[in-house]
């Protein structure tokens, strides 16, 4: 299932990271600090109350899009909510999947 997420989230993850960064990125490499940066401020976007959680409304909300495999594959214990720990340790799943040579840096050949 995990693995599963992460592709989805990978799908996600294209399609609303920031404008800005993907120009960038289309035409070059982005390391985890630039991946986890795009990430970060997505959830600083989707955490419309602040609680440093993301319901499933706020993800929806954020996505555009109801992607119930994408939230319950980061919702890792299960409670309703991604936490901002479950959102970080399920950036470093989908890195690595992205992220297909292995060598830490996310080239436009793989995304």
């Amino acid at each position: 299932m995990r693995r599963i997420a992460s592709y989805l989230g990978a799908v996600a993850f294209i399609a609303i990271c920031p404008a800005s960064l993907m120009a960038q990125s289309l035409d070059s490499a982005m390391d985890i600090l630039q991946f986890d940066a795009a990430r970060n401020d997505f959830f600083a976007q989707a955490d419309t109350n602040l609680d440093l959680r993301l319901s499933q409304n706020e993800m929806t909300d954020a996505l555009g899009l109801t992607a119930p495999a994408i939230f319950d594959g980061q919702d890792y214990d299960g409670d309703g909510y991604i936490s901002y720990s479950e959102y970080l340790d399920s950036g470093e799943d989908l890195f690595a999947t992205l992220d297909r040579n292995g060598d830490g840096v996310l080239t436009p050949d793989e995304y």
